[in-house]
């Protein structure tokens, strides 16, 4: 027997009679076996549903609650629903075998007992107890696996739809960025080949004034020549990437101070007001990214205002916050824009003849949230100019 069961079983045995009660519990007392036993069909049901038995031999006739109606009841138990019973009756109780089937037993043996036929009986239905529980564990386990398999298809499929829109958003900028450049490129490159060949053709004429004149209008023309592919090389190749911040020690003034110096020369002399407070000392940002953050905000500020305004900034250090903000006195911004300035392709309404890609302050954003910040833009009617305000942690 111990060669055929592979664990140890419990099994129950319920009979109202203690003579058969100790008859069995003899013959199935061996190694491998835990046997329990119930005096009648209220304590089988409770040893059943507390012990959870791997099989259960249950008398017919019992007083008061019989076999039947015990094995009924265990069935109707969640908890001992599965446990297989066979019942235990006598010769002169065939009539009783197809009504013990119908209450939910698997099979018979009859008094009185022979061991040869308990032994094949609990044998062969403790087999088909573990096998129906093994099947059961790897129908759980399986199905497990079939339900994470089926979660991670659904991740990666999500993922891929993820990366093909990713794909079709950079393909329908990457799109946009040579429609733009490509429209935008005339007007400066018309303007260059038209001021060479009037050099060219009447150099020896022109005043000194008018040759400078000519000089500050090419120049002006690869200067947003310049900026155009510097936006579109930074759409092109940091959209949907992340952008990679490195701070290091920088003294703010000195870096804004270069960065002015350049600009004033690039754009004759314009005035650009600067004050800084608590900046003395070094503080850790990414200087690349700033100074292109500032050099975007500036360009905006001095194309769209006209001298003699001036531009004026000011920075200051608070609480590990910098807080830095531009203002000008040019067109402003609408209220109905203000919600948009950082889009990508997006043009205030009021820009009118001033050219540009509408890129500088959408990667301006991305910058500044780079950089774990915050850039916001202040309304202000058309007569006050715009005041643009970045906070960067250090």
């Amino acid at each position: 027997m111990s060669d055929l069961v592979k664990k140890e079983h419990t099994i129950l045995i319920v009979d109202d009679t203690p003579a058969n009660l100790r008859l069995l519990m003899t013959y199935l007392q061996r190694p491998g076996f835990n046997i329990l036993s119930a005096r009648n069909g209220q304590s089988g049901l409770q040893r059943a549903q507390y012990g959870q038995p791997d099989l259960i031999l249950l008398d017919v006739l019992m007083p008061g609650m019989d076999g039947f109606e015990t094995c009924r009841q265990l069935k109707a138990n969640p908890q001992t629903a599965n446990i297989p019973v066979i019942f235990m009756t006598a010769l002169s109780d065939k009539e009783y075998i197809v009504q013990g089937f119908q209450a939910g037993a698997v099979d018979y043996i009859t008094k009185p007992i022979q061991v040869d036929e308990l032994w094949a009986r609990v044998t062969t239905h403790l087999r088909i107890h573990d096998l129906t529980q093994h099947l059961e564990q790897e129908i759980v386990a399986r199905t497990g696996e079939l339900e994470a398999s089926l979660t991670r298809e659904k991740l990666l499929a999500a993922e891929l739809r993820a990366a093909l829109e990713q794909q079709r958003e950079l393909d329908t900028i990457k799109t946009q960025v040579i429609n733009v450049v490509s429209h935008e490129f005339r007007t400066p490159l018309n303007i260059i080949s038209g001021s060479l060949a009037l050099l060219r053709e009447h150099l020896n004429t022109l005043t000194l004034q008018h040759r400078n004149t000519i000089f500050a209008r090419v120049d002006q023309s690869i200067l947003y020549l310049t900026e155009l592919l510097n936006d579109a090389f930074f759409v092109n190749t940091s959209h949907g990437q992340n952008i990679v911040v490195q701070p290091a020690p920088v003294v703010l003034p000195t870096l804004i101070q270069k960065l002015l110096q350049e600009l004033r020369y690039q754009h004759n002399n314009r005035e650009i007001i600067s004050h800084f407070h608590n900046l003395e000392t070094p503080i850790m940002v990414d200087p690349k990214l700033l100074r292109h953050i500032l050099a975007n905000l500036l360009s905006n500020a001095l194309k769209f205002s006209a001298p003699p305004d001036p531009i004026h900034l000011s920075a200051c250090l608070e609480s590990q916050l910098v807080t830095i903000s531009i203002q000008d006195k040019g067109l402003g911004i609408p209220k109905e824009d203000i919600s948009h300035v950082f889009d990508l392709f997006y043009r205030g309404s009021n820009v009118e003849t001033i050219r540009g890609l509408g890129l500088g302050l959408a990667i301006t954003k991305r910058l500044v949230e780079a950089m774990e910040g915050k850039i916001f833009a202040d309304y202000s009617d058309s007569q006050m100019g715009s005041k643009f305000v970045v906070k960067i942690p250090v």
